[in-house]
């Protein structure tokens, strides 16, 4: 015999989707935190730029806390990326690859008009 219970058993979310809304939360507040910083930084305001219920925070992440090392895990990907390119370079002088990649930053961060990390 079947219970309904059974029959219609909540099955787990797709592992592909839930990394992705992960993501995306972590790339829409680090995007927040550059313009605001990390104190003025709002959950809610973090999940609206998302799209995603205030659930899926709390899914993902024990705390605020807990975010923001994500998010500082996810701008160190960022800069050991870029830097792989460049130091990757067996093309060039070790010290044009360091050049290059500083150069990269400050072109960055002018664009920016220096704010924002």
């Amino acid at each position: 015999m079947t219970f309904p219970s059974q029959r219609f058993r909540r099955r787990d979310p797709d592992p592909v989707v839930k990394e992705s809304t992960k993501q995306r939360i972590i790339e829409e507040g680090a995007h927040i935190i550059l313009r605001k910083g990390f104190n003025n930084t709002g959950i809610q305001e973090v999940l609206e730029a998302a799209g995603v219920p205030k659930g899926s925070f709390y899914f993902h992440f024990r705390n605020k806390e807990d975010f923001g090392l994500k998010v500082v895990d996810y701008f160190a990907r960022s800069v050991f990326s870029t830097a792989e390119g460049f130091f990757g370079d067996d093309t060039l002088p070790y010290l044009e690859r360091l050049r290059g990649f500083f150069r990269s930053f400050i072109e960055l961060f002018s664009a920016r008009g220096f704010s924002g990390g």
